[in-house]
């Protein structure tokens, strides 16, 4: 899947790879007390700038992190996230590994995309599920999305999984 934005080209399935070891790298790798502190800034609204990759030969593009929680039941805290963001990872990569290609969805309106993979889990009792989205809407911008969506609608993928 290709999309441009403001003249940049980008293979929407190839920034899964690198994003999937930015995210490691940047939530999971990082010391526990920065890493805290970096998903205590992801709770607040918007997004926060994180690394910058090169899109072609001409321009960079800065990365963004966001995270939407709204779909999430019950308490949301740190080592919940811990859980979801590494079994996301975890079967991103596997994905990655089988060679096939990353399933993904985009928005209507273009320029939004969902990474397919659901990263469902019962954590502490309750189904929940995590995916990664990318948003490129913005000029020479990329905003990753952690997103959790409505378990209801997952509960014979968790099964599965």
């Amino acid at each position: 899947m290709n999309s441009k934005s403001e003249g940049i080209g980008v293979n929407i399935g190839e920034l899964t790879a690198p994003v999937v070891r930015l995210l490691y790298d940047y939530l999971l790798a990082a010391d526990h007390v920065i890493a805290r502190e970096r998903f205590d800034n992801l709770l607040e609204p918007g997004s926060q700038s994180v690394a910058e990759m090169t899109a072609g030969e001409e321009s960079n593009i800065e990365v963004r992190l966001a995270l939407d929680t709204s779909e999430f039941v019950g308490k949301f805290e740190f080592k919940a996230f811990v859980h979801f963001l590494s079994h996301l990872l975890t079967t991103l990569t596997k994905v990655q590994e089988q060679g096939d290609g990353i399933p993904m969805r985009e928005e209507r309106r273009g320029q939004r995309y969902v990474v397919t993979v659901p990263a469902a889990l019962e954590f502490e009792g309750q189904l929940n599920v995590m995916m990664l989205g990318f948003d490129l809407r913005a000029p020479r911008e990329l905003v990753v999305e952690l997103l959790f969506f409505e378990p209801g609608q997952f509960r014979e993928v968790s099964r599965i999984t």
